[in-house]
Formats: C-alpha cells, structure tokens, sequence
C-alpha cells in the first residue's frame, strides 16, 4: 500500500515537474511591443509574429495584426499598458522623446528604434528583429528574397536608355504639396523600376515644394496615392498643370494603397511593381518580360 502512495506521490511530482518546464519554456518566448507598422509586418514575415503582444493602432497588415491588442500610437507606447504587458522589447521608430525612452527603460524594457529610409535600413531592420527574436534564419531568408527580386529589376533597368526614363512627380500629399527626396527608399524603388524622380538630386526624405516647382519640373508622371481613385480630374485643374506632359499624355495615377507605397516592409516588391507598371503600362522597352 505504501509503495503505491510512493508511486503515486511519485507520479504527481513528475507532472507538476514536466508542468513547471512546460510554464518555463512559455515564458522563455520573446515577448514585443511594435509601434510601427512595417516593423509589425516584418516581424510577421520572418515568423515571429506569435511574439507581439502589443502593436500601435496604425499596425493594420497583415490581418492577423489586428487581433493584437493596441499598445499606443505610432511610436508612442501607452506606459500603462507596457507595465501591465511586461515585454522583453519594444521596438519603433527613432522616439524623438528622450522622457519616454527613458520611462520604457525605467520598466525593465529593452527600447530597440530603428531606422526607417532607405532600403539599406530595411535590411538593418530585419537582422536586428532576427536578431532579438532569435530567428535568424528566415531573417537571412527574407533579406534573400528582396534582394533577389530587386537585382532581377535592376538588371531590366539598365536594359532602358536614358532618354526613355520618365520624369516622376510622386505626391505624398497635396496641401502644402510634398513629395520624396533622393534619401528616400520610395525614391530608390521609382529608380530601379525604371523611372527618374523630379526630386531626386534633394538629400532628403520627404520635402515641400510649390505648386510652381512641379510644373518647371515638367513630369511625364504623376502618381498620387493619397488622392481618391477618381481625382485625375482634379489634378488636371490645377492652376498651371495643363502643360505638363503627363497632364497632357494623362499619365496621373491615384487611389493606391498608401501602406503599400510608402511603408519599408516586405510588400516593397509589390510595390516595385505598382511603379514599373505606371512607368511602363505597354512593357519595359526592349524588355521580354
């Protein structure tokens, strides 16, 4: 009878055991807070999105992302639901507030801001998230991929002489006007897709410029993701706008989807193509694509 009780005794402590590793191994997975939407993105193409616990309320893709709890605005964690969360990170954009930095670290927390320009910095950004979320392995594979995909785009753009290149206004916004400089990875994308950016030789990111600038700039096309699908008419009213060429070919492209066009993640391809398709709508000259 004692050897029973022993072997049950026994047994009991062997499952709370396997039950305490089991609770041990849960707590052991990287726990993260993204702020930013296409490092929320990133985190789910490398694998990794079981780890977030808490997103900003502009991270809306992939669907998944929108079962997570919100945890702040873009770059601007809630404290309160940081402390109650206790992640092992969270990572954003550059925080210009030295205070909520240092709050975030007061917590316990690890603050992990990464830059958000150029494609450079997308690569940057998916070791590093790799890294931390100990997936190495379908980081490399993702860095793989993008750059497989823009070398094969390279090589079709340097099949296109010069002369054929169009001259490219995008519109990130229209009032004040403002568009995207050569220290931009949406410039990066309209030159490997074949086009010239009437803003690249500014060393910026994202500049202002007057309704003037674009017409000297003389355009062949204008892609304005933020106007609705419908609003070609209104840009061809635009006080002065009739003579510029892709007014007058009726080279206006609106209504894309704006995450897609102007966020560093892994839909950058299929943002590539988007431009390649408004540069070229009749096929790369030259090209068999």
């Amino acid at each position: 009878m004692r050897r029973g009780i022993s072997m049950k005794n026994g047994m009991v402590k062997y499952i709370l055991f396997c039950c305490i590793c089991l609770s041990a191994q849960a707590d052991d997975k990287i726990r993260i807070i993204s702020l930013s939407p296409n490092l929320t993105e990133i985190i789910f193409q490398i694998g990794a999105g079981d780890c977030i616990v808490g997103r900003s309320s502009a991270c809306d893709y992939p669907p998944e992302a929108g079962k997570i709890p919100i945890a702040g605005n873009l770059g601007l964690p809630s404290m309160e639901f940081a402390a109650a969360v206790k992640p092992d990170y969270i990572v954003s954009l550059e925080i210009v507030d030295d205070g909520i930095r240092r709050n975030i670290e007061r917590l316990g927390i690890k603050f992990v801001p990464l830059p958000h320009e150029t494609l450079d910095d997308y690569y940057m950004a998916v070791s590093e998230l790799g890294r931390i979320l100990a997936c190495r392995e379908r980081a490399d594979e993702e860095i793989r991929r993008v750059k497989k995909i823009f070398d094969r785009e390279k090589k079709i753009t340097r099949s296109i002489p010069r002369e054929k290149m169009p001259r490219v206004y995008l519109e990130v916004w229209d009032n004040p006007f403002m568009t995207v400089g050569g220290k931009s990875f949406a410039h990066d994308l309209i030159t490997m897709a074949g086009g010239v950016n009437v803003a690249g030789k500014e060393n910026t990111g994202c500049l202002k410029c007057s309704r003037e600038w674009v017409i000297l700039s003389r355009p062949d096309v204008i892609i304005a993701p933020a106007m609705g699908k419908f609003a070609g008419g209104q840009i061809r009213k635009r006080d002065g706008w009739s003579e510029i060429p892709a007014v007058k070919n009726d080279r206006i492209y609106t209504g894309m989807e704006e995450s897609l066009l102007y966020r560093l993640g892994p839909r950058m391809t299929e943002s590539l193509k988007i431009f390649r398709k408004c540069f070229y709508p009749d096929g790369v000259p030259g090209s068999a694509e």
